[in-house]
């Protein structure tokens, strides 16, 4: 969970570029699968960029993170804005929307931060649960070889005008667990302030996924290479998956 200091500068730092990224790919998905939802939520929605999103685009929104600094900071958003967007505080894997929706994303990594298949399977269970008939859940996984490449034994330092941070990885190839460690100095007047925050990630296999879906009724429609429209490899550092939950 990103703590109260890294939400200050989590879209600063570059995230919400992922964010927009995304935006514009899941339109294009949508658009493939002829697929128009009025109504949807964001899980582990971060600083509300994918929230605030679609209530833009006139759909009933909510969203929803574990973290209350990130919330603070998705409502202040949505405020500039003047969006409309229902946020409420939960993890992935108990979650509560205060009535079904058509379309269901989590991504930015954030499946990875689930422990085991037990919380991957009641994440997927709960989803299908607020999704209505037909509804649509898109997610991104970071694979292995992602979280091995992307982020594992590899440092990342910024130095901008507010803040400065430093990103450092380290990818266990026995267990397929990342650890990184988040160092930041926030400006505070002439003195900056500081906070270390420790994540840990896994990856998920193919069968455990499909298991999952399956299990909790939703049917597995595509799995891309991430941000692209072809079937993954051995080499894709992340894979978007998009599954419809079938007639009740």
């Amino acid at each position: 969970m990103y703590g109260s200091l890294f939400a200050e500068v989590y879209d600063d730092c570059g995230q919400v570029i992922f964010s927009l990224k995304m935006i514009a790919y899941l339109e294009e998905l949508l658009a493939r699968a002829q697929f128009s939802p009025s109504s949807a939520a964001d899980l582990a929605c971060g600083t509300g960029t994918l929230a605030c999103a679609y209530a833009q685009k006139g759909w009933c929104a909510y969203g929803v993170d574990a973290a209350q600094s990130m919330l603070v900071q998705a409502r202040k958003k949505a405020g500039d804005m003047k969006l409309g967007v229902t946020f409420r505080e939960g993890q992935m894997q108990s979650f509560e929307l205060p009535a079904p929706v058509d379309l269901i994303t989590c991504v930015g990594d954030s499946l990875n931060y689930l422990a085991n298949t037990e919380d991957l399977r009641r994440m997927f269970a709960l989803v299908a649960s607020h999704l209505h008939s037909g509804g649509m859940f898109v997610l991104d996984l970071l694979t292995g070889y992602g979280l091995a490449t992307l982020w594992g034994q590899r440092t990342h330092f910024q130095d901008q005008d507010d803040f400065a941070l430093g990103v450092t990885g380290c990818y266990d190839e026995r267990t397929e667990r990342l650890s990184v460690t988040f160092t930041g100095f926030l400006k505070r007047g002439r003195l900056y302030e500081k906070f270390t925050e420790c994540h840990e990630l896994r990856t998920f296999s193919t069968q455990e996924m499909t298991e999952a879906l399956s299990l909790a009724g939703l049917h597995l429609t595509g799995r891309y290479d991430g941000f692209s429209f072809i079937s993954p490899n051995r080499e894709s550092p992340r894979e978007i998956w998009i599954a419809r939950k079938g007639a009740d």
